[in-house]
């Protein structure tokens, strides 16, 4: 059977706010057979949960307001991440059978738990269903493993207190079978980093999709990309890079006056490798997703940026005068795997190769006589959120904020730096989507600066 285990992102749970990519994905799994595929979500850090412990549910006025601060510190400094990942272990632990297949999907400090958890199974393995007593062990010992730096020496107390623990208490090797995430990233409390710097490499896991924010500017929000594993099986990894900030990317935002999210985009990319790779869906769910938010709509909507000071925009978004025939036949021809009329590469492959986007024309039919018309205004700055909101992240973002990276030798080093809304380094080689192209080309005021 399928175990499907979905991560919700920072302040994210079910509720009347607009749902993330990963609550879109869960109302559309299938739910009704518990023998081919069994479904569990979590929602974010943040949201003042707690597994198995004392409840958090207050009845009077300072209990509520009590549960509220709560959240808001858990927000800041992620002190509930042992129990999000412990959590979802035990539900592991309890369903889990030989011969199961393990998907996780993430987004943001979801897509990060999702990622510790994977590490978790690989470091000290999985333990057998009525040994719940020993999860906290098991976590401490991972986690003590994890900020010694992995180490791999016979003989290293560390080492050897995972090897001993793993062999005495838990089941046989468990792969994860499928992973996709939506902008993960490389920190999990906004004033203090509960940061897990190995996550960024796993080779228990098959399949990784991770779709990227190209435009995400604030500090804590940094992309916490993958790295390839030297050593064999190494996993089917793709890392795409999709227009928009964090939640363009994710969910979360209000949808446009016409009912559309760029996050749509994403979405749509990420059900089609969950599909290919053995998720189960309602029938008729992905239909209905298909239609109701067609790619050329989402490839209208508006982008975001949290740290814009900018008025929210207001009114309806127009179509302009482009050819919005024109746009669905061409993005039907990407969607279907059909030749365009001009051969035209939609990844970037190449660094050297980034200045194309300058003078990037995306391929026209040959009977297509008119001009594609005057491009659009689309951009949405911070939205719904406040004024004092965005000062507040600017405030985070002249404040120097550690931060793991990797150096030369592969060591991994904390250093204090302000971010100062810098957009995010893309790597060399990187797969950019197709609407990555379009966006630039239809949209007036979308020119990403990284690229």
């Amino acid at each position: 059977k399928n175990l499907i285990l979905c991560f919700d992102g920072t302040s994210q749970q079910f509720g009347p706010k607009p749902f993330t990519n990963v609550l879109k994905l869960f109302r559309m799994l299938a739910k009704d057979s518990y023998d081919k595929q069994m479904c569990y979500y979590q929602p974010g850090i943040g949201t003042s949960f707690q597994a198995e412990a004392t409840s958090l549910k207050h009845s009077d006025i300072l209990g509520c307001a009590l549960g509220r601060v709560d959240a808001d510190i858990d927000t800041m400094i992620a002190f509930s991440l042992d129990a999000h990942a412990k959590a979802a272990y035990k539900y592991l632990m309890k369903f889990y059978a030989k011969g199961d297949r393990i998907y996780l999907f993430g987004f943001s400090r979801g897509a990060f738990t999702a990622r510790v958890l994977a590490g978790m199974i690989e470091r000290v393995g999985l333990l057998n269903s009525g040994l719940e007593d020993m999860v906290d062990t098991a976590w401490s010992i991972y986690k003590t493993w994890e900020y010694a730096g992995q180490p791999a020496q016979q003989g290293d107390l560390t080492i050897t207190l995972v090897e001993e623990f793993k062999s005495a208490f838990t089941r046989g090797i468990v792969k994860i079978h499928f992973m996709g995430l939506w902008d993960s990233v490389n920190s999990v409390g906004l004033l203090r980093d509960r940061l897990f710097p190995f996550t960024a490499r796993s080779n228990i896991v098959k399949h990784v999709r991770h779709a990227v924010s190209l435009d995400e500017r604030r500090g804590k929000y940094k992309q916490n990309l993958f790295l390839p594993i030297d050593v064999p099986p190494s996993p089917d990894l793709v890392e795409m890079w999709f227009p928009g900030e964090h939640s363009d990317v994710g969910g979360g935002w209000s949808p446009t006056p016409d009912g559309q999210f760029l996050s749509n985009l994403p979405l749509r990319w990420m059900l089609f490798h969950a599909v290919k790779y053995g998720v189960l869906f309602k029938e008729g769910s992905i239909h209905e997703f298909a239609v109701r938010y067609p790619s050329k709509d989402s490839l209208y909507a508006g982008h975001h940026d949290a740290l814009s000071l900018r008025i929210r925009t207001k009114g309806k978004y127009t179509q302009g005068t482009s050819d919005a025939n024109w746009v669905s036949r061409s993005l039907s021809r990407i969607i279907n795997g059909a030749p365009s009329e001009n051969k035209t590469t939609h990844f970037i492959t190449n660094k050297k190769k980034r200045s194309s986007l300058e003078t990037f024309v995306i391929p026209r039919s040959s009977s297509h006589e008119s001009s594609i018309g005057e491009n659009v205004l689309r951009f949405a700055s911070r939205a719904e959120e406040s004024f004092t909101q965005a000062l507040l992240w600017w405030l985070i973002e002249l404040v120097p904020v550690g931060t793991f990276i990797e150096n030369e030798n592969g060591e991994w080093k904390s250093r204090m730096v302000p971010n100062l809304g810098r957009h995010r380094r893309v790597p060399d080689n990187p797969l950019i989507h197709w609407s990555v192209f379009y966006r630039k080309h239809l949209i007036e005021d979308y020119n990403p600066k990284n690229l």
